[in-house]
């Protein structure tokens, strides 16, 4: 299977000896839906010049009206699919006009998420593999011992085997999963039975493979925050998954409240002093909260990159914007020890005004 991620330009080059132009059509449609039978979308160029023949299509907004990650599920540890809404299918038929008609070049099927590439990676970034974890398993990560089970994202259409065990191997519980399609599984960084008080392993081992590898290794380390309510915050990541960092620390609130004032004319020349003369409309607010991540490995950096780069983001279940627009990242050598303090805004107003 291959992976594109659609916040980035994701091209479909279409370059044939005598084309005149070229058509791509693409299917595009979510798991447990049926895949459509005629094209989603219908996509023609002309080439520029007799010269200049090579023509790309950029398909990434087009595919993006098909993911909607609303908000993660909350659930008691247990691995389970992910809402397959997060992702979708795209089938790209490609084609050259020539003067006898449109000619068949090739047919592709990707999945895609709303992840990102970077700028350096260059052009047409995409996965191929059978087996990806979307969250970086370069970082430890620390979550609260009694919120919630925090969890993390795979795509499969392997054979796969999900691994707990303590930090020194032992206490292992392991769980096998042999999905029919392409799966997007929820992984809950500990579980029941393996919710360890000193930190603990989660590996995931493609088992179709021969010998069985491993593909992903995390270290999940459990905190205890003796002082401060700590909050959780869920945001979609680079790799399009959903991705979980908890703030520990002290956190501080404040409502901003906003309306539109006007000076009012009196109700007769004899007026009642007890009726203001200005008066103010429409007012609502918006509350805004700042939050501490307490101590933490050199290497969050990358993690509050993508969590100022997301588009998404919850905290605590409800819905939040990113009021921080920038973050120094710290490194151990200059900054010794690392936190960072990042500013959101409740993405809906105090006041219901919905209508």
């Amino acid at each position: 299977m291959t992976l594109i991620y659609t916040r980035s330009p994701y091209f479909i080059s279409v370059n044939e000896t005598g084309q005149t132009g070229a058509r791509i059509k693409l299917y595009i449609w979510n798991k447990y839906t049926t895949e459509p039978t005629t094209p989603t979308y219908i996509i023609s160029k002309n080439i520029p010049s007799p010269t200049q023949t090579e023509l790309n299509f950029n398909i990434s907004n087009y595919v993006r009206e098909f993911i909607d990650a609303v908000a993660p599920f909350d659930f008691g540890g247990v691995i389970e699919e992910e809402d397959p809404a997060n992702w979708c299918f795209v089938k790209v038929e490609s084609y050259s006009i020539e003067s006898g008609g449109d000619k068949f070049v090739g047919e592709t099927t990707y999945i895609a998420t709303n992840g990102y590439t970077k700028y350096q990676t260059g052009v047409n970034g995409s996965v191929s593999t059978n087996l990806i974890s979307l969250a970086d398993d370069n970082i430890k990560f620390y979550y609260d011992r009694v919120e919630s089970y925090p969890y993390f994202n795979i795509l499969t259409d392997h054979n796969i085997g999900v691994k707990y065990s303590k930090l020194d191997g032992t206490s292992t519980s392991y769980y096998a999963f042999s999905p029919t399609d392409i799966t997007m599984y929820a992984v809950p960084f500990s579980e029941s039975s393996a919710n360890y008080d000193n930190g603990n392993l989660v590996q995931i081992i493609d088992t179709t493979e021969f010998p069985e590898k491993i593909e992903s290794t995390f270290v999940v380390m459990p905190v205890c925050e003796p002082k401060y309510s700590p909050v959780r915050c869920a945001f979609t990541n680079a790799m399009g998954g959903w991705q979980v960092l908890t703030f520990f620390k002290a956190q501080t609130n404040n409502i901003n409240v906003k309306g539109s004032t006007y000076k009012m004319m009196p109700s007769a020349l004899d007026y009642n002093i007890q009726r203001p003369q200005t008066k103010s409309f429409n007012i609502n607010g918006s509350q805004t909260i700042k939050l501490n991540s307490g101590w933490v490995d050199e290497n969050y950096s990358d993690i509050i990159t993508q969590l100022l780069l997301s588009e998404t983001v919850l905290l605590d279940g409800k819905p939040v914007d990113v009021k921080s627009q920038s973050s120094t990242l710290k490194t151990s050598l200059q900054d010794k020890m690392i936190n960072y303090e990042i500013e959101f805004e409740y993405a809906f107003g105090l006041i219901n005004d919905v209508i």
